[in-house]
């Protein structure tokens, strides 16, 4: 099996596949046989495409963390995990002397934003699995596809932005060259008129004034 370099500290993981499994682990593989050197393997597979967030093993063979190639720091499966644990409970919100009650969603944030109305059946099948590695595999392949969702969304408003600056910058040149062509054939010298000159008794009537 082969075993990336990942320190047990994650400011120290070598984020180059989406499998990271600490070298401080072998022996415990050694231990365990060939059923979880095959198991790895597979898990590795899983997430062969997942590119922006990592499955690590950091501490043991049995917890698993989901780390984010931008920020290593958040373990996003613990923190899934907490928000499992206040799913569906009633709780209150304060705001100025103003008290609200309400029930927290039945599914995590992530299967609502992904699946919509969906969310409940992809959130239970999700509860299915049992094996913590692979539910940590199925949340990095949901994250990353959170990810990319975005990524495209801020192309297409991006992309936008810059046709609407293009037909603007359009919209002006083709003004400019309008007023250009009109003041090409129309423009000409404009006599102006001649002062004319006050009389004696108008200009003391202003001057009085």
């Amino acid at each position: 099996m082969k075993v990336n370099n990942v320190q047990n500290t994650s400011a120290n993981i070598n984020f180059k596949m989406a499998l990271k499994i600490n070298p401080k682990l072998r022996p415990e593989v050694e231990k365990l046989g060939p059923k979880w050197v095959e198991y790895f393997e597979k898990l590795g597979k899983r997430v062969e495409n997942v590119k922006h967030y990592d499955v690590c093993f950091e501490d043991s063979v049995y917890t698993p963390a989901v780390r984010s190639v931008e920020n290593p720091q958040k373990n996003y499966y613990s923190a899934l995990q907490r928000e499992e644990d206040q799913l569906g409970r009633f709780v209150y919100l304060t705001c100025g002397d103003e008290t609200y009650g309400f029930y927290n969603p039945n599914e995590p944030e992530i299967f609502r934003s992904i699946y919509g109305k969906e969310a409940p059946k992809k959130y239970a099948s999700f509860r299915g699995i049992y094996d913590s590695g692979v539910q940590a595999a199925e949340l990095s392949k949901l994250l990353e596809k959170q990810k990319l969702q975005r990524i495209a969304d801020m192309k297409t408003k991006e992309a936008a932005k810059l046709l609407k600056e293009a037909q603007i910058l359009s919209e002006k040149e083709k003004l400019n060259k309008s007023i250009d062509n009109l003041f090409d054939k129309y423009a000409g010298e404009i006599p102006e008129e001649p002062t004319k000159k006050k009389s004696f008794w108008s200009r003391l009537f202003s001057f009085c004034k």
